[in-house]
Order: C-alpha cells, then structure tokens, then sequence
C-alpha cells in the first residue's frame, strides 16, 4: 500500500474502517487521470472489499466510469471532454 496511487488507498482505508461490505462508492480524482494501472487495481480492490458498484470520476476530463459486481470491466457512464470537443 506505501507504492499505491490514492485512489486505491481510499478504498483500502474505507475497507479498514468496515465501511464497503455490500455498499456503493464514488471517488471523484482531480489533479490528474486515472492512470491504467490504477483502473485494474482499483476493480479487484472494489471486488475484494466487497462493495456493490464503485463510480470514479476523473475531475480533469469529466469522464465517469462504474464498475458493477460481478462485472469484470469498466462501464462508461459519460465520455471524457476533449479540449475543443464541446
């Protein structure tokens, strides 16, 4: 966990603190995207902290993403904004 990126950590800390088992997340990263990396972490984090869906959205391009359990991928709910793309 000392390497991991925040968004994975807020998942680790809720699930410390017995607040996932069967519940919903939304984590809302700004700053920067979500790196790859981080998009297959944060399913198997969200599968094994036992949550029903996780949303992330990406501050800095306005895209959102959910995952669902039982759900292997990512689901896009609202496409990135491009500059110049309005």
């Amino acid at each position: 966990m000392a390497n991991a990126h925040a968004e994975v950590g807020v998942i680790q800390q809720a699930y410390d603190a017995g607040l996932t088992q069967g519940q919903p997340m939304t984590i809302v990263v700004r700053g920067q995207s979500v790196c790859s990396y981080c998009q297959g972490d944060l399913l198997k984090m969200a599968d094994r902290a036992g949550l029903s869906n996780l949303t992330i959205v990406d501050g800095s391009t306005g895209a959102v993403m959910q995952w669902t359990r039982g759900s292997t991928t990512w689901t896009p709910v609202r496409t990135p904004t491009l500059p110049g793309n309005k």
